[in-house]
């Protein structure tokens, strides 16, 4: 691994940047009103995204941390 900076290339955190970028498009809709995703779809594809995240991030912060 690279260090730059006082932290090292963390391949995983791909993936959680990844995840984030599908929040940010259903956070597009709620900000701008585009409502493009019924709210029951929204709602749960958000839900499972957190859930991702957090055991993407935990994974992370028990192996590097």
């Amino acid at each position: 691994m690279e260090e730059i900076d006082g932290w090292d290339d963390i391949p995983e955190l791909n993936e959680v940047s990844s995840l984030i970028g599908e929040l940010n498009s259903y956070k597009y809709e709620i900000d701008n009103c585009v409502k493009q995703t019924e709210l029951n779809d929204l709602l749960h594809q958000m839900k499972e995204i957190t859930r991702q995240l957090e055991e993407n991030i935990d994974g992370i912060y028990s192996f590097y941390c």
